[in-house]
């Protein structure tokens, strides 16, 4: 478990960053209705990257993944899309008044079905955007800080190989200048 002591004691060696790898799964219902206690904790560990003063980025991290229930498909997509949103518009939803210092990343290093790391086929990245769209999207729609937060956008696997990179395709934004690619 993240001890409170933590944030404090990253501030104090320097970082003025820390990202947070939050699994969803298994901490929503059938509805997709995130647990009240699990989005406490996270609001938690939160709070003190915040009064450690440190730029926070967390997202939907082992969901995706050799075993994730995300993954770069379009058949994933047409099955798990609403409960993707509906994820992100609670998680948007307890931050909205945020200060710009949290960052959303919307997925940690998805894969095919097939879990290929470095050489996805069309599809796979295709997916990739469009679940990035629906992040942005998502996130863009809940209001408050989200109207302008910086939001994080992975290639396919955050990988940097031309397969990934080549059809690749950074969301449309409301926001002018707040999206950030990961590879």
């Amino acid at each position: 478990p993240t001890p409170s002591s933590l944030m404090p004691k990253l501030k104090s060696m320097g970082f003025g960053a820390v990202r947070v790898p939050i699994t969803w799964n298994y901490h929503f219902d059938q509805e997709g209705s995130i647990d009240a206690d699990w989005m406490a904790r996270v609001k938690e560990i939160v709070d003190w990257a915040m009064e450690a003063d440190l730029y926070c980025i967390i997202n939907i991290h082992h969901d995706t993944g050799a075993d994730g229930w995300l993954r770069a498909s379009a058949a994933n997509y047409d099955r798990n899309n609403l409960l993707y949103a509906k994820l992100w518009e609670q998680i948007a939803t307890e931050f909205k008044d945020y200060p710009q210092q949290l960052v959303f990343e919307g997925f940690n290093e998805m894969l095919d079905e097939n879990s290929e790391w470095s050489n996805p086929g069309a599809e796979a990245v295709l997916t990739v955007n469009r679940y990035n769209q629906l992040f942005v999207d998502t996130v863009r729609g809940t209001g408050g800080n989200n109207e302008e937060r910086n939001l994080v956008c992975c290639t396919y696997a955050a990988a940097m190989t031309d397969a990934a990179l080549g059809e690749f395709v950074l969301p449309k934004d409301s926001a002018e200048g707040h999206l950030i690619a990961e590879v």
